[in-house]
């Protein structure tokens, strides 16, 4: 008996070894979840005869299902990996064989309804209580209730990935008690996972000292009825409690991989974010606060503050911020000969990061912006799909519309208005922009396309020598700075005639003598002020000016 169990030991160490060993790259690991991803709905569905055939079920089961499989997978292979210190590349790749049992829960269902219970049908998805319940389901392994909630297939899946972790682990770690103690905190993941609806009702109800009364019917209330996002309703209960939990899974992801990429790898994810530009990422967003305040003061749509009105406005900054962040990397690859000349510090050419990662992360971010907004509709992930597509003609040849004066700064000028739509169409009914001011459109295009040439300033020598024709490698950098000065002065002034807004001359002519002063100033003279970080200055003042704006129209 015990010669038996060396020999299978031994086998199980050399099986996951090999797996451990394996050369999978990034690209496949993550292709190979989206595959399981795509054969557990599949499955799902196929067991129910594809009785619920509707557009927007399918989208929210797939957006629930992603987002609460990836948060597991990343929760648990970090928590593993840094239990028994081990890389996590390689137990990654272990539990991503292992997490094939995924596809099993419906199939035993079905099996478990045949033989047991004809005619009954299982329900599938969180088991809601109070915190004494909970307490309760904890010790006895989800409840008494394997018919709906945590199912019978749900169990045997936990009960089989436990299993399947407590031998890794002692394969990995020899020791048969630390693998066993490893089992109380990957069970508890699971289980508040399995339960989060609930954790998050009781969270909620901290603030108003009512924590013992909440009840499985106060979870129910609050995850299953039919909502609204901003001004458009979800219904159906199913609906719901997809779209509610995939707004916040996608936040709870997206904050976790940033953290895991900052522990990770510090240096690296430090020298990202600079790199991806913060004070654009603040500029989209701000894009998208101001599509959204016009839709607010314009449109008559009645629309409630509440905890997943917050989160989705928090999901809609995610993929604006994805879009300019897969832009930007696009830009980079592109942009490499320039960027060797003008722009050394950037981390292609410093090798922080290799073409083939950068690759990556511009389908990965391009993905998680489309993805990000499609949740919340997908006539919301159009704009996106858009916004991607014109900064891809942007950049890319053998159009590359970045070489064209004037055509550059209109395209891109043209982009950033799709995220003021974008954040308009969310107030107004069938998710519409024809209803949006013509006047302000000119006008924000018309800005932009005289003010943009300015960040050209800085990459005169790169775009000389790659022909790239932008209004400072023509003119030269003195005659250049003062056309856009000028430019920029005569956007300020141009606010008041478009808008109609008397009031606001005093402050256009501060604000844009301000800005005129600046961009003249850049010239090299000042150490404060540089072509450099010029646009970061005339954007501060911008929004101070869009603050007055805001203030005048207000009060």
């Amino acid at each position: 008996m015990k010669n038996s169990a060396e020999k299978i030991y031994q086998l199980l160490t050399i099986v996951i070894e090999r797996i451990e060993r394996t050369a999978v790259s990034l690209p496949l690991l993550i292709g190979s979840f989206f595959a399981l991803i795509g054969v557990r709905l599949f499955v799902e569905n196929s067991v129910f005869g594809y009785t619920r055939i509707s557009g927007s079920y399918y989208l929210y089961e797939f957006s629930h299902t992603l987002t609460f499989f990836t948060l597991t997978f990343i929760l648990i292979i970090t928590l593993f990996a840094w239990y028994f210190s081990r890389s996590l590349q390689r137990v990654a790749t272990v539990f991503l064989c292992g997490f094939i049992v995924i596809i099993l829960p419906p199939l035993i269902d079905v099996v478990i309804e045949i033989a047991y219970y004809p005619g009954q049908s299982f329900l599938s998805y969180y088991e809601f209580d109070s915190l004494r319940g909970l307490v309760a389901r904890f010790y006895t392994f989800y409840g008494d209730d394997p018919t709906n909630g945590i199912t019978y297939g749900v169990r045997i899946e936990v009960a089989l990935v436990l299993m399947l972790i407590f031998i890794y682990g002692i394969v990995v770690s020899k020791s048969f008690w630390r693998a066993f103690l490893f089992l109380i905190p990957a069970y508890i993941v699971f289980f508040v996972l399995g339960t989060f609806p609930a954790w998050l009702t009781l969270i909620g109800s901290v603030w108003s000292l009512d924590l013992l009364t909440v009840q499985a019917s106060d979870v129910a209330q609050i995850f299953l009825s039919p909502t609204r996002i901003f001004v458009h309703d979800l219904p159906g209960f199913l609906n719901a409690l997809n779209a509610k939990m995939s707004l916040l899974y996608t936040i709870i992801i997206c904050f976790s991989a940033g953290l895991l990429f900052w522990v990770k790898a510090r240096a690296c994810s430090r020298t990202f974010f600079f790199a991806m530009r913060p004070l654009q990422m603040v500029y989209h967003v701000g894009l998208l606060c101001v599509g959204m305040g016009i839709g607010m003061l314009l449109t008559d749509e009645i629309w409630f503050v509440n905890f997943f009105t917050i989160s989705a406005f928090a999901v809609l900054c995610i993929s604006v911020v994805s879009a300019w962040i897969s832009a930007t990397l696009v830009n980079d690859l592109f942009d490499q000969e320039t960027d060797r000349i003008s722009n050394k510090e950037r981390p292609l050419i410093r090798g922080t990061f290799t073409v083939g990662q950068y690759h990556l992360m511009a389908w990965l971010f391009a993905g998680l912006a489309i993805f990000s907004a499609a949740i919340i509709n997908p006539k919301v992930a159009g704009f996106i799909i858009a916004y991607l597509a014109l900064t891809w003609l942007y950049n890319v040849p053998p159009l590359r519309l970045k070489r064209l004066p004037l055509v550059a700064s209109f395209t891109a000028a043209v982009a950033s208005l799709l995220i003021i739509l974008m954040g308009y169409s969310i107030f107004t009914p069938q998710y519409s922009i024809v209803s949006f001011p013509f006047v302000i459109s000119a006008l924000f295009v018309i800005v932009l396309t005289i003010s943009l040439p300015l960040k050209d300033l800085k990459d005169i020598e790169g775009d000389k020598k790659m022909g790239t024709w932008t209004l400072p490698v023509l003119l030269g950098a003195k005659k250049a700075r003062l056309i856009i000065a000028s430019g920029v002065l005569l956007s300020f002034f141009l606010s008041v005639v478009f808008l109609r807004m008397q009031e606001l001359f005093i402050w256009a002519v501060l604000c844009g003598g301000i800005a005129f002063w600046l961009i003249i100033a850049s010239d090299g003279r000042m150490k404060i002020i540089t072509s450099r970080n010029v646009l970061a200055w005339i954007f501060l003042l911008t929004g101070l000016y869009g603050a007055i704006l805001v203030a005048t129209l207000l009060f």
